[in-house]
């Protein structure tokens, strides 16, 4: 499955608005403009948490795939 394009919300800590930003976008550390006040937001992933929920994500989808396959059989 690709993460790419999934959407991602977070509130800016100035304004409280909520703005959406794609997996891709975040990981990579892309700045946005909050669509509330207009301030820069530097997106920082420097723990590698989005890599990590990356990994989670794939493991729990090839633990269902074969969940679902050893049910087929």
């Amino acid at each position: 499955m690709q993460f790419a394009s999934v959407p991602i919300e977070f509130p800016c800590p100035s304004c409280g608005f909520y703005n959406t930003i794609t997996f891709q976008e975040a990981r990579l550390g892309a700045p946005i403009i909050c669509r509330g006040c207009k301030n820069t937001l530097q997106t920082d992933d420097a723990s590698g948490e989005l890599a990590v929920a990356h990994q989670r994500i794939q493991r729990a989808f090839a633990d269902l795939r074969e969940t679902l396959k050893s049910m087929g059989s």
